[in-house]
């Protein structure tokens, strides 16, 4: 199955729990939505059209999607994709990697290549991410992450600068206060 033109940089796909409905992300192009299984595709341009797409997440029911562009914003979809906007409120863009959402989408976390892991507000995809307080990995490279159903666990691929190889750590993820 070709989606697009065929000469799309695919960089993340994710899909809802019933596997109707998936998003993919292409590094430097667009968001492609599907609600058949990916038998039909539909393009969503956003921002400039050629966004460094890194990570696509979306909640089990597909109706709450997350995405992380590189040098740029988490855009954020509780429209099954139909509206997205940008989350300006950390700032100056980062270089976003990974990003995971609880099973209802009320919870997310992103990682920056910084090393960061930021965290969405409580019940509202649309809160400004905040600092995770303490940032529960010691590496500063964090690929992927996943988050439990309810938003209380987290898992992430890291590469370990010490050990030159990915691990992976798991960690609760503290409730904010």
């Amino acid at each position: 199955l070709v989606v697009g033109d065929g000469t799309n940089d695919w960089s993340a796909i994710t899909c809802s729990s019933d596997g109707k409905r998936l998003a993919a992300a292409a590094y430097g192009g667009n968001i492609w939505l599907s609600d058949s299984g990916g038998g039909l595709w539909t393009e969503v341009v956003l921002g400039s059209g050629k966004e460094k797409w890194y990570d696509v997440t979306m909640s089990a029911g597909g109706t709450t999607l997350a995405a992380t562009v590189d040098n740029g914003d988490v855009w954020w979809s509780a429209t099954s994709g139909t509206t997205w906007a940008a989350d300006t409120s950390v700032g100056a863009t980062q270089r976003w990697r990974g990003i995971a959402m609880s099973s209802d989408g009320a919870k997310s976390v992103a990682t920056a290549y910084t090393g960061n892991i930021w965290r969405s507000g409580e019940d509202s995809m649309l809160a400004s991410l905040s600092a995770a307080d303490p940032v529960p990995f010691k590496t500063s490279t964090l690929a992927a992450l996943a988050v439990g159903a309810a938003g209380v666990g987290l898992a992430a691929r890291v590469a370990s600068k010490r050990r030159g190889k990915p691990e992976i750590e798991a960690r609760p993820l503290q409730p904010e206060a």
